[in-house]
Parts: structure tokens; C-alpha cells; sequence
């Protein structure tokens, strides 16, 4: 019952903005398919009838209000895959609040719900994770209404994380630094010893390392964030299973030879039987 926990910690950590930038990662290719705007092929204005302009302004998408209470917003479509997680960076320059949605529909948020960017310039990045295989909008939202507001989209992207560098218990070969390790350090069936398990209790070791101390504290962050009470629901043998995380504690320590850092964590699963 605790076969697939390492790939539950990966894929976790696998959509964690902060993981994802603190210890690294391998990326894909682009899949917004025009993202230097000689033309505005690809993108649409929504509300599709909404008295607004989507155009392209020296490399960049300018959205432009045309009153009547209405936000600018463009968009594109592209293909996901599901369970696979992707990385998204984009830069604007704007008079007003800007934003960038992913979902199933022209506006977004379905699947990721943008943050709201204070006027003027700046870059952004997240993670999401496709729950659907097929077609995601990636919106670039103007939040102004008064006439004549601009957003300016100066740069996107969308990539598929190849790898988060989070590998079980050995670091491959030709691996650089940062990166993450997990294994199980421990297994404890304390409700029943008969042969059907109900329950057992799993001890984890993830293990960061980094060429500096700071690396390892982010990375070490990100994972306690992002694993200490999650829950998760999942079927292994055709058996449903529910798996609860909890940080436990934290040491870190020196190694001279090859000169890294690291910080190993310790975390109790606890893995029951639905």
C-alpha cells in the first residue's frame, strides 16, 4: 500500500512553484505556438463581441478597453497532457493590475487562478498541473473597466517540467546541484499484523542538497509547504488507499568533499485503507 507514496512526493513537489525554482528543473519545449507577437495570430479578445482591442505592438500584445464596464482580456489555446506538470513565466507592462488564468474556458482559473500583478512592470511564474488531458486557455487578463486602460503582455511561455530533480534515494549520475532525494526509511503496521494490511505507518527521508546553505533552505521550505498535512486519495491494486504527510523534523549538515550542503527532513505517512 505504499508502492506508489515516492511518486505521490514527486508529483506533489513536481507542482510547487517555490520547489520548482529553489532546486531546479528540466523543461520542455514552448507550446504557446506565438509568443513574440509579429501578429496576433493565436489570440483572441474575450469578450469575443466586447468593444476591446487585442493587437501587436512592437513583440508585444496590447489589450485596450473600450469602456462600457468591460475588462480586456486575450488568450490562447494550447495542449496539455494529463498529470503532467508545467512551468509558466511571462513579463508585463501595465497601467492597471494584470493577470494570467489557466483553465477549460476563455477566462481561465479552473485550474490556476492568477495572481493579481500591481501596475507597472514585472515577471511572474508558476506551476499547475493538468487534471484533463486536451485544451487549456492561457488568459492574459487586463483587471481594468474604465475606458481606454491598457495591459501590455511583453513575454510568456508554457513548458512541460521534464524533471523536478527529485529522484528515490541515489543521485544519478550527471545530476548538478540543487537537488532532492526521498526513500522510505521505515515501514510500521501498528493497527493489525494480520496478513490484509488496514493501515501502516511510513517514516520518509527527503533529503536537499545545494553548493550553498541558502539553496537548501528554500528547498527545504518548499517541502514542508507543500507536504506537511497534504492528503491524498489514490488506487493501487484496484484497492483505494488515502495517504496523510507530517513533518516531523529537520537537521542539516556539511559535506566537505564534494563541498554541498544539506538538510534532511523527516516526514510520518500514515496510509490507510478506504
Amino acid at each position: 500500500m505504499f508502492a506508489v507514496i515516492g511518486q505521490k512526493i514527486n508529483d506533489r513537489l513536481r507542482g510547487n512553484t517555490n520547489f520548482v525554482n529553489a532546486n531546479g528543473k528540466t523543461l520542455g519545449s514552448e507550446l504557446i505556438s506565438n509568443n513574440t507577437w509579429n501578429n496576433t495570430t493565436g489570440w483572441f479578445k474575450f469578450p469575443a463581441a466586447a468593444p476591446i482591442s487585442v493587437t501587436a505592438v512592437n513583440n508585444t500584445l496590447k489589450t485596450l478597453t473600450g469602456g462600457y464596464n468591460t475588462k480586456a482580456n486575450a488568450y490562447t489555446v494550447t495542449n496539455v497532457q494529463q498529470g503532467k506538470s508545467y512551468f509558466c513565466e511571462y513579463s508585463y507592462d501595465s497601467a492597471n493590475e494584470t493577470s494570467v488564468n489557466i483553465g477549460t474556458t476563455e477566462l481561465g482559473s479552473e485550474i490556476h487562478q492568477g495572481v493579481l500583478n500591481s501596475a507597472g512592470t514585472g515577471t511572474t511564474n508558476f506551476t499547475f498541473t493538468a487534471t484533463s488531458a486536451g485544451s487549456y486557455y492561457v488568459s492574459f487578463i487586463n483587471n481594468s473597466t474604465a475606458p481606454n486602460s491598457f495591459g501590455i503582455l511583453t513575454a510568456i511561455s508554457v513548458k512541460e517540467i521534464t524533471s523536478a530533480k527529485v529522484f528515490p534515494v541515489i543521485i544519478p549520475q550527471g545530476i548538478g546541484y540543487p537537488v532532492t532525494t526521498y526513500e522510505i526509511a521505515n515501514v510500521d503496521n501498528f493497527i493489525t499484523k494480520s496478513s490484509s494490511l488496514a493501515s501502516c505507518d511510513v517514516s520518509l527521508r527527503i533529503a536537499c542538497f545545494a553548493d550553498d546553505y541558502n539553496t537548501t533552505y528554500n528547498q527545504s521550505k518548499a517541502i514542508v509547504e507543500a507536504l506537511d498535512y497534504y492528503s491524498v486519495t489514490y488506487t493501487e491494486g484496484g484497492v483505494s488507499y488515502t495517504a496523510k504527510f507530517r513533518f516531523v523534523s529537520l537537521d542539516d549538515d556539511y559535506y566537505k568533499l564534494p563541498e554541498k550542503f544539506y538538510k534532511n527532513l523527516i516526514f510520518n505517512c500514515l496510509i490507510t485503507k478506504n
